[in-house]
């Protein structure tokens, strides 16, 4: 199953686990599971609200990390475009396949694609589970990775003026259905950035206030 630019699906497995997959993602699973193992594999973000069964382990595969789980509810964001992995535990436990890391409750772990090094800690859930009750939420998170959202989910792409606009901070709540537009108009009210739109692209600027 594959989510285009704009859209989110939702969907149960055969084995009755419960699926969210966000803009951008792929999922792959069978018709049917087997005796052993239950297996899918990801690229993209998904949310897993995985049914309990302890003599079939529920694996999500790709090419860098397995998480092996029986089960439990995780958030995990993993782009073929990003550098890192990013698993969030909302209930239950999980096992990276890396260094046999155990998540519990309210946990993260961030795996580098090119180091192969896991970093734990604690984080607020919501902030990485909200997108599929239609909300995005920022807490102290720089431009860069707030646009990257909007880009998969409004289909643009942003070109910034400057790099170290990349790294202005920003906090917020907004309904991710909202035009485009809207949650442009939110960032810019910020007196920091401003936007030029031309057709699909979209580049980014420092409002000129900033430059005196």
């Amino acid at each position: 199953l594959y989510v285009p630019a704009g859209q989110r699906a939702e969907l149960i497995l055969p084995d009755s686990t419960h699926v969210w997959l966000n803009a951008r993602s792929k999922l792959v699973y069978p018709i049917s599971f087997g005796k052993d193992i239950r297996q899918v594999e990801l690229n993209g973000e998904a949310y897993f609200d995985v049914r309990k069964d302890k003599t079939k382990p529920f694996i999500v595969r790709n090419k860098d990390l397995n998480l092996t789980v029986l089960g439990t509810q995780f958030n995990i964001q993993n782009y073929s475009d990003e550098h890192e992995i990013i698993t969030t535990l909302v209930e239950g436990a999980v096992q990276l396949s890396s260094d046999k890391t155990i998540l519990h409750p309210g946990e993260q772990a961030t795996y580098n694609k090119a180091t192969r090094e896991v970093q734990v800690e604690t984080v607020d859930t919501e902030l990485f589970t909200a997108w599929r009750e239609g909300r995005l939420i920022f807490k102290s998170t720089r431009l860069e990775t707030v646009l990257k959202q909007l880009s998969r989910w409004y289909d643009v792409k942003f070109v910034y003026e400057e790099e170290r606009l990349k790294d202005l901070i920003f906090s917020g709540k907004m309904k991710k259905y909202d035009n485009g537009n809207v949650i442009l108009g939110i960032l810019k009210a910020t007196g920091k950035i401003d936007f030029i739109q031309q057709d699909s692209v979209i580049h980014v600027k420092r409002q000129l206030k900033q430059r005196l």
